[in-house]
């Protein structure tokens, strides 16, 4: 009976978070468009960690390139959810420790770290591209690394998800000799 109950709630959370990260997945980047469509020129210097004085309007083919460099690392996050969606659908099958539970999880390890590795180069480009055509001696630059603990982090899950992969694939080829 205990183990009916927890199966039951594995498959409803499981549920449940695949529908959120299909929302996550399409919302993210349409707020990121609107986003960048609408902030202002002030607003778009500090996102790039400059001065807004130095930039008080950002001209139209300035703006639809920041927010195309903006949301290619939203893109890339979107697919890693999308594939974690895989993981989520074996649970609700009752394959906790399956291979593509561990490829899933490996995938969405990839695409987390190619987006946060992604998104270290927006705030830079993005003051390169509002220094562009400016005068002389107006570029601005900056370059953070508030994410080096993710990188960390985000490594580490993406090793132990290759290490189950792995494990699943030993555990698969011992059952063919059984």
């Amino acid at each position: 009976m205990e183990r009916n109950i927890r199966r039951q709630r594995i498959v409803l959370w499981s549920r449940a978070l695949n529908l959120l990260l299909t929302a996550m997945a399409v919302v993210a980047p349409l707020a990121v468009v609107v986003m960048g469509a609408t902030m202002s020129a002030a607003e778009i210097a500090a996102s790039a960690d400059v001065d807004p004085a130095l930039f008080p309007t950002v001209t139209d083919d300035k703006r639809i390139a920041i927010v195309v460099l903006t949301v290619i690392p939203v893109l890339v996050l979107s697919y890693g959810l999308l594939r974690l969606r895989t993981a989520l659908s074996a649970f609700r099958r009752g394959q906790y420790f399956s291979r593509d539970v561990f490829v899933a999880f490996r995938s969405f390890a990839s695409t987390l770290l190619a987006a946060t590795l992604l998104r270290l180069a927006v705030v830079p480009l993005t003051g390169l591209i509002l220094s562009a055509g400016s005068e002389k001696g107006s570029l601005a630059i900056t370059i953070g690394f508030d994410t080096i603990q993710s990188l960390v982090l985000i490594a580490g899950f993406w090793l132990l998800a290759w290490v189950f992969t792995e494990a699943a694939a030993i555990e698969d080829e011992n059952r063919q000799f059984v």
